[in-house]
């Protein structure tokens, strides 16, 4: 499972006071500022999660709209149609893997004593394609997904001269950053990310107005450059080696101590 990523935004000084003024916030708590997604691109309140559950009826009633279906009647051939667009179709940001499960669901509840259970399954599947079309995500978390790149908002800002550092969870906020890039066209970024699972996750990404760099790229987990990056944007000191044979890390500050000892 994923942790939490380290992320560090690149702009020229000249134009700090613009940046900060269209991402940061005032953190009542703190008393500090902090990084805000929704300063950038905000979630439509239409999609929080009293207004757009989500659940496991959601994922079968998508699967079946997207299906094409709206007969109880399903033969085989159907059901083949139906495995190949809910497999090609669905969001794989919101659903993860395919449900291919949909397909077996939806031959059970395929006789006529289930009409009233398809007809409920297939009308939630009807709503959150229409929350796609009109606000582009089923729910919260695919809409944040889409257009954040990451679940939930950002945390533990620190703001430098030239550079702002926050924390988000599971997966860099790439959409976010490209997001602000069409927002401020003038100015070039760069970002750099580090999961805190040490070594993994880490990578670059250089973009104006949404032209992402073709320079831009992830970094190969456990490689020399991934842990350097990830001591620097985590403020690691010691210095790491990955061993191949043990899997483990050696700290080779430790190990050049003991032998000046």
């Amino acid at each position: 499972m994923a942790s939490d990523v380290r992320v560090r935004l690149y702009f020229h000084e000249s134009f700090q006071d613009l940046v900060e003024k269209t991402i940061l916030t005032h953190d009542e708590k703190t008393g500090k500022n902090k990084v805000d997604f929704n300063k950038i691109v905000r979630m439509p309140d239409e999609l929080s999660p009293d207004k757009a559950p989500m659940g496991e009826d959601m994922r079968k009633g998508l699967s079946l709209y997207m299906s094409g279906c709206e007969k109880i009647e399903v033969n085989r051939y159907m059901l083949k149609e139906l495995k190949k667009h809910v497999k090609t179709s669905l969001v794989p940001l919101t659903f993860g893997k395919v449900p291919l499960d949909a397909v077996s669901y939806f031959r059970m509840i395929g006789g006529k004593e289930n009409k009233e259970e398809f007809q409920r399954l297939f009308r939630l599947g009807v709503e959150q394609a229409e929350r796609i079309m009109e606000h582009g995500g089923a729910n919260w978390v695919d809409w944040r997904y889409r257009n954040w790149g990451t679940k939930y908002n950002a945390f533990d800002t620190d703001v430098e001269k030239g550079h702002i550092d926050f924390t988000v969870s599971e997966r860099p906020c790439i959409e976010a950053v490209r997001n602000l890039s069409t927002k401020l066209p003038q100015i070039p970024f760069a970002m750099t990310y580090a999961e805190k699972d040490f070594g993994k996750q880490v990578g670059f990404m250089l973009v104006r107005n949404d032209d992402i760099d073709q320079r831009s790229s992830k970094i190969l987990y456990y490689s020399e450059c991934a842990i350097d990056l990830g001591r620097d944007l985590w403020g690691i000191k010691d210095r790491y080696q990955f061993d191949t044979r043990t899997k483990k890390f050696v700290n080779l500050s430790k190990e050049e101590t003991q032998l000046n000892a």
